[in-house]
């Protein structure tokens, strides 16, 4: 995991979050794909509720202000906590039925 990927985890796991986590470096098409949806270029992307709120500077600065929860909150209801797991997808793995 890369640095920046590891501060925008940081951030969510203090807020509380539940996190999933996909993992785009092995192929560069899901990573340019991704940028070309998000109109984000850099990557980790953090996404709340579908929407991108940001990379990890934002996550984090988001985390610091205290911003990050109400985000979070507004998103994903007050009770967001009590769902916070952690998982990671592999987008290429074959689809288990």
């Amino acid at each position: 995991m890369c640095g920046n990927s590891d501060r925008a985890l940081r951030a969510l796991r203090q807020a509380g979050a539940p996190v999933t986590a996909v993992d785009i470096l092995p192929d560069p098409a899901i990573r340019q794909e991704l940028s070309a949806l998000s109109g984000w270029p850099t990557i980790p992307q953090v996404f709340v509720g579908g929407e991108l709120v940001g990379g990890a500077d934002i996550a984090q600065e988001l985390s610091e202000s205290g911003e990050l929860e109400r985000v979070l909150e507004a998103k994903l209801g007050p009770a967001y906590r009590d769902d916070a797991e952690e998982r990671v997808v592999d987008v290429l793995a074959p689809a288990q039925r």
